[in-house]
């Protein structure tokens, strides 16, 4: 292995909060959003979908206490989008799919 390989593995240190950081400021970006517009479906769809991709990824307990990531505010999310947009396809759809499981 090369220095500049070695270098670039060495770089991205997990534990040094790297994926911690990214995944909360991913949440960050569209709690903003929904700031700025409360009814932005596609943002409430994704928001729900980055709780339940965290709490599949690490278990409920380390996504609760690590990431704030709940099941309970992804339901939240799924639901509002679902009730602002009734006729979406796709808000029915991930609703139903990540809420059954």
């Amino acid at each position: 292995m090369d220095k500049g390989s070695r270098k670039a593995h060495t770089d991205y240190q997990p534990h040094q909060g790297g994926i911690r950081r990214i995944c909360k400021k991913d949440a960050e970006a569209l709690e903003t959003a929904l700031e700025i517009d409360p009814e932005f479906v596609p943002a409430l769809l994704s928001l729900g979908r980055w709780h339940v991709g965290i709490i599949a990824r690490v278990g409920s307990m380390v996504a609760r206490v690590t990431f704030k990531a709940k099941k309970k505010d992804a339901i939240q999310a799924f639901e509002k989008a679902l009730e602002l947009a009734p006729d979406m396809k796709l808000a029915y759809w991930i609703t139903r799919s990540v809420c059954l499981h």
